[in-house]
């Protein structure tokens, strides 16, 4: 690792708080480390879109390495062979969430909690093994998020990109007013 600039992820980084930023660049840290065995979702809430989420996971994926990244949709967690999905990947990206109460299931909180979970691949005999797959979300859904559980507040970091006018403008077309 070399110490440099980085204009790039300076100029991405404006669409977020000073507090957001940190906690952002700290979690996508940890999924760089091995060790690091933290136990919530990112979950970037974009109500607007345009923000540059896609391209921020691709980018991601793209360094990590994409055989150790999945993807998942709405009901990739919900049958038997849920797990033989993500046993083996260290990311597990959910693009343009839809549903609310996506912290709230069991295999969720298995999966951020590091638990151990029986994978289960098809004509396959079934194993245990702990999970270690960080997971980053994000849509222009709000969560819903009980203030009185501890066990759905801890599982989830929520950030909410703002985006200037001149900010969308860059990578949007205009017409010749600039609209």
């Amino acid at each position: 690792d070399t110490e440099g600039t980085h204009p790039t992820w300076d100029h991405y980084m404006m669409r977020y708080t000073k507090d957001e930023g940190d906690v952002f660049k700290a979690f996508i840290w940890g999924i760089f480390d091995a060790q690091n065995s933290g136990r919530q979702l990112l979950y970037i809430y974009d109500p607007h879109g345009f923000s540059g989420k896609s391209v921020l996971t691709n980018a991601i994926a793209s360094v990590l390495g994409e055989d150790i990244v999945t993807g998942l949709q709405k009901d990739s967690l919900n049958n038997q062979f849920a797990f033989s999905k993500i046993w083996n990947k260290r990311l597990a990206i959910i693009d343009d969430n839809k549903n609310p109460y996506l912290i709230r299931s069991e295999k969720m909180h298995q999966v951020l909690g590091n638990g151990f979970a029986e994978v289960e691949k098809k004509g396959k005999s079934s194993f245990s093994i702990k999970l270690q797959t960080k997971v980053i979300a994000s849509g222009n859904t709000k969560l819903s998020i009980d203030p009185d559980a501890n066990h759905e507040r801890s599982r989830v970091i929520v950030i909410e990109p703002k985006l200037t006018d001149d900010m969308i403008k860059e990578f949007a077309v205009v017409d010749k007013d600039g609209n």
